[in-house]
This record gives C-alpha cells, structure tokens and sequence, in this order.
C-alpha cells in the first residue's frame, strides 16, 4: 500500500477518508511505524472514534513498554486523553511500578546509562481545563514524584 495518500488525508484535515487507510496500514505494519500509528489515533479522535483510538494508543504503548518506555508514554497519555477507563489506567500504573522496580536494581549498578542522576522530568500538557482527564492525570503523576 501507498501510505502517501492517508497521510495527505491527514494533512488536509480530511480525517473520515484517513483513518481507515491509516488502520490499513497500522495493519500491514503491524503497529511498528510511529508515524502511522499516531496519525492513527489523532484520526480516530477527530472523527469522534475515541474507543478506537484508546485501543490503539493503549495496545501500542504496552508493546512499546519493554524497549521503549518513553514512547510508551507518550502513547499512554494519548490514550488517557481519548477518554481511557480508570480499570485500563491501572495497567499503565502496574507498567510503570514495574519501571520504578527495575530503576531501583539499576541505581545499585556503578554507571547509568544516560551518565548521571535524574533531575527533572517533563510532560507535555495538551490541555489546561482544570476538570479535562489529561489535567487530573497530570496533577496525580506530580503528586507520586513528590511522594
């Protein structure tokens, strides 16, 4: 399959004629291509699709969780915006103990791989309405850093 034409549908705001070519090729790929995956879900959110979309984003970021916890991440909070339940949340809460386990057996290890302590951590914000999903979750992952 040509990808250029979903991807053209996408850029011309053109989401209902996107999606199903993006689900197309998420398919072929089978879910191995950023690029195709996220122009997936923001096409399955613009076209009111958001139980599709939280099924994209959470099944992609619990691939992606093992070897790539960043960009799990990133698709763990797409899903949390699409409107992601509070009992698949928990999964990503359970994913992300499991990371803090393993930091807490690396730090006894003599060198880090990114060289040193970590100081900051950044999250981006897609929206500010204090009562929107993605603030309330964003309020809940300051709180455990503080704790």
């Amino acid at each position: 399959m040509n990808y250029s034409e979903a991807f053209e549908a996408v850029q011309h705001g053109d989401y209902s004629s996107a999606a199903p070519l993006l689900a197309q090729a998420a398919t072929e790929t089978h879910y191995t291509s950023d690029a195709i995956n996220q122009a997936l879900i923001l096409a399955l959110h613009r076209t009111g699709e958001s139980a599709r979309a939280v099924e994209v984003a959470l099944s992609v970021g619990v691939d992606r969780a093992e070897d790539s916890p960043g960009m799990a991440l990133d698709y763990f909070q797409r899903a949390l915006i699409a409107g992601l339940d509070s009992v698949r949340a928990r999964e990503i809460g359970v994913i992300q103990e499991r990371w803090a386990e393993q930091e807490r057996w690396a730090d006894a290890a003599p060198e880090r791989a990114h060289g040193g302590a970590v100081r900051r951590v950044a999250n981006v914000v897609g929206e500010l309405a204090v009562s929107s999903p993605a603030a309330r979750y964003t309020r809940t992952l300051c709180e455990g850093f503080r704790s």
